[in-house]
């Protein structure tokens, strides 16, 4: 049969059997093209006019075409993303009024989000006012307030005075590019203000039709905080609605780390469980129809009523990727129905990217739509290979009911199988963990919530209009049997290895991995068939082998086998952290940054966390706190509890903060080695480097100085490798300085500073900087930030000594590599 249809392909001369995949392809290539290079938009007009004019050609003179819809579907995506990425701006655009002071500022809002207690509003802006001349502006900026707010809706009309701030990146290499995601939400500027300095102008009147829809999730979230027991509510309401933010941040973990965090994406099974129902309701209300029976439209006419519910439930849950997908494939599996062709599910699965780039191609750099797609394409490939399998084994006439059982165990357990294989790269890339327990968990997991609590709480909706004590019934059984399902998830999410961290792949190694799957999978069909192996997918194999080993090869050279000293300033706002790499793999952190609450913001886990993974770091044997700062402490937290640390050097100096009382218990409970910092060695050499402690004194706490504090009882670090000098003097101000000064002198000479208090004036003092006297100082400190860092009289000071410096604000990420001679400096986008 299948050279059959090769036979017809070549005979009718076909490009392709699925058309939608290279049109797919294309437009994903454009769009990809237009977020990465903004300059050929003319030329991108002129090849779509081009291609345009030589299909209807070939339609004309009846030929075949295949390049120039290519060409043309790649210009239409990479077209499609400019509006995102390089808008054109009008002249009263929000934009062109950031970091320029305080606005009285006028909007609507446009969405309203609930994150870690903090309410976040998305404002559309219709006029500023500075010195008493409004004036109209136009763009969207995101609003956090603080504090007690009145009750806001969306549509809600509100003015505040606040300023606007430019929204940037933290620049370091590989980083989340935040910019650009605010940018595809058209948020071009962020606000900070009180709840009570907001005054809400009008409520909304106009009735959109978004409104109703919000107005139902409300209702269905408000029955459930009625009838659902406390615990299973915010879990609940993921489930059925699509509202996450409730869900407790320890049962968000839980799903984490058992490997069955996709249950609570709205998707396939949510939507396929409305289409399964409303199909059957139809067809047997259908039945009764002796017009439509003779007309053999039964079929034909529930599939067609179907869409409305799928459709409705899928606006409902709030349309995110996942249920963008399932809505759209199912759509184009029910309208199959009225032609009457044969559903293929890899089509429509490709039909439904289609649909969902055409009209949002920032779409495509979202994680949830890339771990759709990917998991389900890899369930339909494999599925359909293994069923290739058992289709062409020589099999008895009659099956038994036992055999048929354990078939569709089996079957399930592939399910699994297959989406976590397909998924693990991308959850690697972006979450840097895989789940040794998530094919089991799924087992125990999917049927308890699949099969009962979704279907209740789907009941539950489409009761609500008819009977609400049916309602809450649903609501009430689902939410007791939710109980156990979590139970079971918190059960595996405990145990120890349940959840391991990884290092991030590079984009190279995850080409790799998929290419090596689909080349198991084609060793596997004619294994399977008896055929020979071809002679590509052995050329192929040999090539993947030869560039995972060089891949291997090349990680472990400069990890490993590596003779340079490396030493990586963050980018991190107002805080520091430096990653010092040792000749040979040692790896110590100096500080970590962190803001005041880490609910708000964990430097540790999004910017610090992921520059180790990149770099292939796993353990990390010194961990140095200069002093318990929060800007200097916090961001390590993260980096304790979840990295391989060996030892932590502290001065000792306890803090009554949250964050200092945390390190504390991760060091006791990892049993981290912590050594006393009165009798603790101030030398230590590592592969060839020196690393000392020049400060503070051991007895330092027992003195009584006015001038003591947590800056300037900073631990002082001197790295010495060859001729070349680190200093790094945490946040020490100019009593300390002194001090160090006179306990030190000449041994302060170095090569590199790294500025001492982030460049602030009360720091970096003459008779200092005269006996460091560096090449070159590396200045950490925030953008725009409050304290005004680094001070202008402190650059001056800098340039009058002829130091060359960088700052993290302006410049980025700095990385400094020495072989003990001479020295190398690369900052984020400027090489020396």
């Amino acid at each position: 049969m299948l050279s059959d249809k090769k036979t017809y392909i070549k005979e009718n001369n076909k490009s392709y059997v699925r058309p939608v995949i290279p049109v797919l392809i294309s437009i994903i290539l454009g769009i990809t093209a237009g977020s990465l290079f903004y300059g050929g938009k003319r030329l991108a007009y002129l090849a779509i006019i081009f291609c345009f004019v030589s299909i209807l050609i070939s339609i004309l003179k009846k030929k075949k075409a295949f390049i120039p819809p290519v060409i043309l579907f790649f210009s239409l995506g990479y077209i499609s993303i400019l509006h995102y990425t390089t808008p054109e701006m009008p002249q009263n655009h929000i934009s062109r009024f950031v970091d320029q002071g305080k606005y009285r500022i006028v909007g609507t809002i446009d969405r309203k989000t609930i994150k870690n207690k903090r309410l976040r509003l998305v404002i559309s802006v219709e006029n500023l006012k500075k010195n008493d001349s409004p004036f109209p502006a136009t763009g969207k900026i995101r609003l956090t307030v603080g504090g007690k707010f009145p009750p806001l809706n969306k549509g809600d009309r509100i003015s505040f005075y606040s300023k606007i701030r430019s929204i940037r990146n933290f620049k370091n290499p590989g980083g989340f590019d935040y910019k650009r995601f605010m940018a595809f939400q058209e948020i071009w500027g962020t606000s900070y203000s009180k709840g009570e300095q907001i005054a809400v102008l009008a409520k909304i009147k106009k009735k959109k039709f978004s409104i109703p829809i919000e107005k139902i999730r409300c209702k269905i979230s408000d029955h459930i905080e009625t009838f659902c027991p406390m615990e299973q509510r915010g879990l609940l309401k993921a489930l059925i609605v699509g509202k996450k933010n409730e869900i407790p941040p320890f049962i968000r973990e839980g799903f984490n780390k058992a490997g069955v965090s996709h249950i609570l994406a709205i998707s396939g099974l949510h939507i396929g469980i409305v289409a399964t129902g409303a199909f059957l309701f139809f067809s047997w209300l259908l039945s009764f129809s002796t017009h439509v029976l003779l007309n053999a439209w039964v079929k034909k006419g529930a599939a067609l009523l179907s869409l409305i519910p799928v459709i409705t439930y899928g606006l409902i849950s709030g349309m995110s990727p996942s249920s963008q997908r399932a809505v759209i494939m199912i759509s184009v599996f029910l309208i199959a129905f009225l032609f009457e062709r044969e559903h293929d599910p890899i089509n429509t699965l490709f039909v439904a990217a289609l649909f969902i780039l055409i009209f949002d191609p920032t779409s495509l750099f979202s994680i949830s739509f890339q771990l759709s797609f990917t998991a389900v394409f890899s369930i339909i490939y494999g599925i359909s290979i293994i069923n290739k399998r058992q289709n062409s084994e020589k099999r008895s006439a009659k099956t038994e009911y036992p055999g048929k059982l354990s078939k569709k165990i089996l079957s399930f357990f592939m399910v699994s199988i297959l989406a976590i294989a397909g998924t693990t790269p991308l959850i690697m890339f972006y979450f840097n963990q895989f789940s040794t327990m998530g094919i089991v968990a799924n087992l125990f997991v999917i049927p308890i919530i699949g099969f009962l609590v979704v279907p209740l709480g789907l009941a539950s909706i489409f009761l609500y209009s008819i009977s609400t004590s049916a309602a809450a019934l649903c609501i009430f059984l689902a939410g007791n049997i939710l109980k156990p399902a979590m139970a079971i998830v918190l059960f595996f999410a405990k145990i120890p290895f349940a959840c391991v961290k990884t290092i991030t792949p590079s984009l190279l190694e995850i080409s790799c991995y998929y290419i090596l799957g689909w080349v198991i999978f084609r060793l596997f069909t004619r294994i399977n068939n008896k055929e020979k192996i071809d002679k590509i997918t052995s050329y192929i194999l040999i090539l993947l082998v030869f560039i995972l080993l060089a891949d291997i090869f090349y990680w472990v050279d400069k990890r490993f086998w590596n003779d340079n000293l490396r030493i990586t300033a963050i980018d991190m706002g107002q805080g520091t952290a430096s990653i010092v790499e040792f000749p040979r793999g040692h790896t110590a952190l100096i500080d970590g940054g962190g803001f005041s609450d880490n609910t708000i913001f964990d430097m540790g886990a999004v910017v610090v966390a992921p520059i180790l993974w990149r770099k292939k770091i796993r353990t990390v044997e010194t961990l140095i706190l200069s002093h318990p700062n929060s800007d200097h402490l916090n961001g390590l937290l993260y980096i304790a509890q979840n990295f391989n640390v060996k030892r932590i050097w502290t001065n000792g100096e306890p803090v009554e903060t949250l964050g200092y009382k945390n390190l504390v218990a991760i060091i006791k409970s990892k049993e981290i080695l912590n050594p006393m910092y009165q009798t603790m060695n101030k030398t230590e050499h590592i592969d060839n480097a020196e690393i000392k402690i020049l400060y503070p004194p051991a007895d330092f706490m027992s003195n009584n100085e006015k001038w003591r504090n947590t800056n300037n009882n900073s631990m002082v670090i001197k790295i010495i490798f060859g001729t070349v000098s680190f200093l790094f003097p945490g946040d020490i101000e100019k009593a300390a300085e002194k001090e160090l000064v006179a306990m030190v002198g000449a041994d302060l000479k170095s090569t590199v500073l790294f500025s001492p208090h982030h460049g602030s004036r009360t720091s970096s003092t003459i008779v200092f900087m005269e006996k460091v006297n560096p090449e070159i100082v590396i200045i950490s400190s925030g953008f725009h930030g409050r304290f005004k860092f680094p001070h202008e009289s402190v650059l001056n000071r800098y340039n009058l000594l002829g130091c060359r410096f960088y700052n993290t604000a302006k410049d980025g990420s700095v990385t400094i590599r020495t072989n003990g001679k001479s020295l190398t400096i690369d900052s984020c986008g400027v090489k020396d």
